[in-house]
């Protein structure tokens, strides 16, 4: 990653306690499952994503939301330990986010979230926080928030000229008005099957890319797990770069660590090819730990 120092990192989106629940197989429907871990932690899509840019030394703020419980102040000292900004953290009369993560031996997840104060983020708050952007400055978000805020973010930094990155998940559709904001779209294969209305056999492929890119973003990313990540980038061309072989220990937040390392090296070279392989090395490093990247103090 090339220094920016000039840059600014804004991450508008969500924070959630994460209650981790190691299971040989996920639940069933009527079943009972005695769980052989159990773990807490600060997450959620937006503050991963944060504390991650934030590990790699760029300057990063966080805009969200959390409640007035006990919950939302570990999430605050959680950000503020991680060397993250949290003038823009605004605490709502709702209760902190709360996801619950179930976790097979393989590492694969599977995750349930009550957003909470996530959903209640206030517009002329959040349009406050992104009064001062400018050119040089990033913004990424996600949408485990209210997406009337995502696309206030998206349209803030289209003002400023600031570069966007939208990782859309949880997977949903969205109006084409919002996309034409993002300027690198981050997809995994369920969220590009979602937007796109392409099967998920069709994840990585060119076709599938161009599909996404024809919906209005500049460019295209899709990560692929262990197989990697699939590019489209704003001139048209095409590209695959490979997953770092690793022992996985716990997939939780390593799309969100492969998105915030994407985002800023991309920031700062222009280039998505590296900005895969960027996410991906940080990624792999995510993968071999428990609970989402945390920064080294």
């Amino acid at each position: 990653m090339r220094d920016d120092s000039r840059s600014r990192v804004f991450v508008v989106g969500s924070v959630n306690i994460d209650v981790r629940l190691g299971v040989e197989a996920m639940a069933r429907p009527g079943e009972t499952v005695l769980c052989s871990d159990l773990g807490r932690s600060v997450g959620g899509k937006g503050a991963n994503q944060a504390v991650a840019v934030a590990s790699l030394g760029a300057p990063t703020a966080f805009i969200g939301a959390v409640g007035d419980d006990d919950a939302g102040r570990d999430a605050r000292a959680h950000l503020v330990r991680s060397h993250v900004d949290t003038g823009g953290l605004q605490t709502v009369g709702r209760r902190t986010g709360l996801a619950v993560i179930q976790v097979l031996p393989s590492g694969e997840n599977a995750i349930l979230v009550a957003p909470g104060a996530n959903g209640a983020i206030d517009r002329d708050f959040l349009a406050g926080q992104l009064a001062g952007l400018t050119s040089r400055d990033l913004v990424i978000t996600q949408l485990e928030i209210e997406v009337e805020r995502v696309d206030e973010a998206l349209h803030a930094a289209r003002d400023h000229g600031a570069l966007t990155f939208l990782n859309a998940a949880p997977a949903r559709k969205l109006d084409r008005a919002l996309l034409e904001l993002v300027d690198v779209l981050v997809v995994n294969e369920l969220e590009g099957a979602e937007l796109s209305g392409l099967p998920e056999t069709d994840a990585g492929s060119e076709a599938g890319l161009r599909a996404l890119r024809s919906l209005g973003p500049q460019a295209v990313i899709q990560t692929l797990g262990a197989q990697g990540a699939s590019y489209l980038d704003a001139a048209g061309s095409f590209g695959r770069v490979p997953a770092i072989s690793t022992t996985v220990v716990d997939t939780t937040g390593a799309g969100d660590a492969f998105v915030g390392a994407a985002a800023i090296e991309y920031r700062a070279t222009a280039d998505l090819a590296a900005a895969c392989r960027f996410g991906a090395e940080t990624a792999a490093r995510c993968v071999a730990q428990y609970g989402p990247l945390v920064a080294q103090d």
